[in-house]
């Protein structure tokens, strides 16, 4: 190394008793004006300004414990105008340099500018602060799950909880949920204001990455703090911790010159709080900074800042284990056929007690031994929880998340010179667009070690666009204006029974807010809002499909299986012969209720036309949708009078399909409601055929004789 500009202060530190085992101390602060790294130029390029060194230490004490250090702040407290601490006088009558470290050992390194250049493949410029030393006492969150903490000795910690009970200071929260008073000592590494790349190629900071024939990754602005954490304890098997916050700028990836990839992202974080494992890989335990560094006792407000050559990075973390990535502006094209732009957020980790509904008919739900599932209702019962009447539900399962969010979202998979920042619509495309699209999934996994239990999913999303473009051809229309998507379900139990979902209102109540599950998506969080209905639904606002000008349908329409519904049945054929008195419904009666899902269709106000030179309405305002008088006919200014062909006009359509819950009941249940204002012949001279005010009415169950229902529906 060179260094240029140095100044320092050292003291070495040694009692004068004549007790060999007492330690010896050392402590140093000093300042470099500027370094680099001498002779290694072919490997490695180091060198940088505003360089510090502090360094508080001493040896250990016999058996390795320590080190030990001077509280040099407490040693020699300021007085007669000088600060706190031991002056080491320098030459030359400059003013002397303090050592005025607290008790904590430290070894700490910063540099307000640092260059590094590795083999040409790492290259990095900002500040970076680096720090061994200081000790914290924390809480811990074990991440044993809550329904295991009870039964330690059947994971095999009884032995390293019995261990931990006998230390001074240490407690033990409910069924092993969390450890107070745990000291650890900690090194942590802080970044400010850094630029850096990875990849190949001849790389200049000064000259934007697209215009530059490289292969790689480019941050700019990344600021982060990372902390490491290691009990102080001698217990082997107790785990060590790791926090990182980061946030970047911007965001890039290039792939030369070629196409094949490119990625940009802007204001993008970066959180993990998590830890090694439990003997046996059960949990992941992690510091709980919001209480481990709180203000005041309960207030919950804590956090540990690592210090940076910039403004600090404060860790502030509560006792869940996460992983998330959030990304307010992405934006990837890949192959010159794929692009994808807007807010991206992903994470991994947080734990949730749940409501679940199993989805177990009732009929069922009084005979788990029969169908399989007495051994993992027992294993829940032991585990403590509570089962509903019939093992209609669950309450207390503890879950692990993972959820996927986006914002704003604009994609194209196709043929085209796709431009962000143009609308889809006036772009000469071909291939499936979509624009701004919201986003949120959530997977949710028992932490309980039962094997059967099922995982679960949710979604919901909502679209202002997709459609299929076809570049300047209008052969073919089809899109879909104004999407939402939903989705609650899980894997189904042991035999094909269910499927379970997780009840959000229930399992995340928010006062005199909505209820449910926040997905992050780098922009406003979607809200995950489910009841204890499984349900899969699609609906279109606006949906058109149209095959040149022979061929017109368009609408909105509504798809959605589930949720489940508790029916009152009607008599059918041989009920009106008074043969089911008595008879419950689940049986093929008629008396009380009958579980049965459900799938429903519907459609409002659809248009279509099927023949020549159609369709039959123009759109003379480019509105998007057909202008209609008083009486809900077309305008005259839309109408097409070249159009020749057959019209349905207003069609609302309403189809229910309903299973019974009960496996073995073969009766299946059909109802429909529809209504047109009016089918007609448009465009021949001479003739004219038109229905108007059409309904359709129909409600039956099968089997049936020649269209009346024999059994109830």
């Amino acid at each position: 190394f060179g260094l240029q500009h140095v100044n320092f202060g050292l003291g070495i530190l040694k009692s004068t008793l004549p007790i060999p085992q007492i330690p010896k101390f050392t402590a140093l602060k000093a300042t470099a004006g500027s370094f680099g790294l001498l002779g290694m130029g072919d490997v490695i390029d180091l060198q940088g300004t505003g360089v510090s060194v502090e360094v508080n230490t001493g040896s250990k004490w016999p058996g390795g414990f320590g080190p030990p250090t001077v509280n040099f702040q407490q040693s020699f407290p300021a007085q007669a105008g000088n600060p706190a601490g031991l002056a080491v006088p320098r030459a030359g009558g400059a003013s002397p340099i303090y050592l005025d470290f607290d008790a904590q050992p430290r070894i700490a390194v910063g540099i307000s500018s640092a260059t590094v250049n590795v083999a040409d493949f790492i290259v990095l410029h900002g500040g970076i602060r680096f720090e061994v030393g200081p000790k914290y006492v924390v809480d811990i969150a074990t991440g044993i799950p809550a329904n295991l903490g009870a039964a330690l000795g059947s994971i095999g910690l009884d032995g390293l909880v019995s261990q931990l009970t006998q230390k001074v200071g240490v407690t033990i929260g409910q069924n092993f949920a969390s450890i107070h008073g745990l000291e650890v000592g900690a090194m942590t590494i802080g970044g400010s204001n850094i630029d850096a790349f990875v990849g190949i190629g001849d790389f200049d900071f000064g000259r934007p990455l697209a215009d530059q024939d490289v292969f790689g990754f480019k941050l700019e602005g990344l600021d982060f703090g990372l902390g490491l954490f290691k009990s102080t304890l001698p217990i082997q098997a107790l785990p060590k911790f790791t926090a990182l916050k980061a946030h970047a700028d911007t965001f890039q990836f290039r792939a030369g010159s070629s196409s094949i990839m490119a990625v940009d992202g802007s204001d993008i974080t970066l959180n993990v709080n998590t830890g090694t494992a439990w003997p046996g890989g059960i949990g992941t335990p992690v510091i709980n900074f919001k209480s481990s560094f709180e203000t005041t006792n309960g207030a919950n407000n804590g956090q540990l800042e690592v210090k940076t050559t910039g403004v600090p990075v404060n860790l502030d973390f509560d006792g869940n284990n996460r992983i998330g990535v959030e990304v307010a502006d992405a934006k990837v094209s890949l192959f010159s056929t794929l692009y994808a732009r807007g807010g991206f957020a992903f994470e991994k980790g947080p734990r949730h007690i749940v409501t679940v509904a199993t989805g177990i008919p009732s009929i069922l739900g009084g005979a788990l031994d029969q169908i399989g599932l007495n051994g993992i209702a027992n294993g829940l019962q032991a585990a403590g929880l509570s089962i509903g009447n019939n093992f209609s539900t669950i309450s207390g399962l503890e879950v692990q998340t993972m959820t996927i969010g986006a914002s704003g979202m604009n994609a194209f998979v196709g043929v085209g010179d796709y431009d962000f920042d143009q609308p889809v619509d006036d772009q000469d495309l071909f291939g499936l667009a979509i624009e701004n699209l919201d986003l949120g999934i959530a997977m949710l996994d028992p932490t309980l070690p039962i094997s059967g239990l099922p995982r679960f999913v949710a979604a919901k999303a909502t679209a202002d666009l997709v459609a299929l473009k076809t570049g300047s051809s209008d052969f073919i229309t089809l899109e879909g204006r104004g999407i939402e998507f939903n989705m609650n379900s899980g894997s189904e139990w042991p035999g094909g029974l269910g499927p379970p979902v997780v009840d959000f209102q229930a399992s995340f109540p928010n006062g005199a807010g909505p209820a449910g599950l926040e997905v992050k998506t780098g922009g406003d969080p979607v809200l995950l809002d489910f009841d204890g209905n499984y349900r899969i639904s699609v609906g279109v606002e606006k949906a058109t499909i149209a095959v040149s000008d022979f061929f017109y349908l368009s609408g909105s329409v509504y798809f959605e299986m589930g949720p489940g519904i508790n029916a009152t049945l009607a008599p059918g054929l041989v009920g009106d012969l008074g043969v089911l008195g008595g008879i419950p419904a689940e049986f093929g009666g008629v008396t009380g209720t009958k579980e049965i899902s459900t799938m429903t269709i519907g459609a409002k106000g659809v248009h279509g036309f099927f023949g020549l030179n159609g369709p039959d309405w123009t759109d003379a305002n480019n509105n998007g949708i057909i202008d209609r008088d008083l009486d809900g006919n077309i305008v005259p200014s839309e109408v097409n009078s070249s159009a020749v062909g057959i019209v349905i006009d207003n069609l609302d359509l309403g189809l229910f399909l309903g299973t019974p819950d009960n496996p073995l009941d073969p009766i299946r249940y059909t109802a429909l409601k529809a209504s047109a204002q009016t089918i007609r012949l448009v465009g021949i001279d001479g003739v004219t055929a038109s229905a108007d005010g059409i309904k359709v009415e129909l409600n039956r169950s099968s089997p049936s004789i020649n269209g009346f229902p024999v059994l109830p529906v």
